[in-house]
């Protein structure tokens, strides 16, 4: 769900896609910790001047996530995406200027048709890459990377770039994902943020068919329920594939302004060690999955 800027329950934000997301949206105490939260609460921080809390999110930017492409019979793609909370209604982000959203190269760059779940908002473009960069056919090296800048004074400002095979793929401006205004039939939610939270870097292989049905095989119910499914991803035929795989990575290389260099997850504007710590049991352990999803994505009432 999605609460306006009076606090109420916006419009439900699944608007024409209600058939495919089912069930409703999830509330999203799971990825963020308020700044209007009360004194002394059980918050990360930090406190600014005025005695508020900053607030804080959970962001995702998507280097690259690669899969068949699925409106050709031959060839690849990569999707390329930014995460967002709250959502605005049918997850619409704006893309009719180049501030807002740019695809470089239209014969190798398609905006992504899939826009988000119950549980996050994709701003995502699909991008086809060579064939030789994988095992079996050349397994040569391609360069993927993203730039991203966001200014904490300035919401509006900001953006994040991504590249494929060395060459810009697409850009999405903070102007994508600006407000959402109830009077214009949206949901009522003001400016998402271009990440300004720490983040760590995942690279993995890993094969997902994303399913709900994968998801209740592993949980008992309620769990089985959750809206994890996406059309999005094609169902996976072994029979293709090559075992064992690999996913070779040549170097990994990180810039950063020199007047904004950041090296740990743990920042005096935006720390995380002591909140960690203080909640081992959601971060470690056998059962940090179950706690995580019991407790903090506030699936039991």
């Amino acid at each position: 769900m999605t609460l306006n800027s009076a606090g109420s329950l916006a419009n439900d934000c699944r608007g024409s896609s209600i058939a495919r997301v089912s069930p409703p949206l999830l509330p999203q105490n799971n990825t963020l910790f308020r700044s209007c939260s009360c004194p002394n609460s059980d918050h990360p921080g930090p406190v600014n001047t005025a005695g508020q809390y900053r607030g804080r999110g959970a962001p995702e930017l998507d280097i690259f996530e690669a899969e068949k492409d699925k409106d050709n019979t031959q060839g690849q793609v990569v999707s390329q995406s930014a995460q967002v909370a709250p959502f605005t209604h049918d997850y619409l982000y704006l893309n009719a200027t180049s501030e807002e959203h740019t695809v470089y190269d239209t014969a190798r760059t398609r905006i992504n048709s899939y826009h988000g779940s119950a549980v996050q908002q994709s701003i995502s473009s699909l991008t086809r890459v060579p064939s030789d960069m994988f095992q079996g056919s050349g397994h040569n090296f391609k360069v993927f990377g993203f730039e991203y800048w966001s200014d904490p004074n300035d919401p509006t400002s900001g953006y994040v770039e991504w590249v494929v095979d060395g060459s810009p793929s697409h850009r999405m401006g903070a102007a994508a994902v600006g407000p959402d205004p109830e009077n214009q039939g949206g949901t009522g939610i003001g400016q998402r943020l271009i990440p300004l939270e720490p983040m760590s870097i995942i690279l993995n292989l890993g094969i997902s068919r994303t399913s709900s049905k994968l998801l209740a095989t592993i949980f008992d119910p309620p769990f089985a329920y959750l809206p994890f499914s996406s059309a999005n991803w094609q169902t996976i035929d072994p029979s293709t594939m090559i075992f064992p795989s690999e996913y070779l990575i040549d170097y990994v290389r990180v810039y950063q302004r020199k007047d904004e260099v950041n090296i740990g997850c743990d920042p005096s504007d935006f720390p995380t060690a002591k909140y960690i710590n203080d909640h081992l049991e959601a971060y470690m352990g056998e059962l940090s999955l179950y706690l995580n999803l019991v407790f903090f994505h506030g699936f039991f009432s």
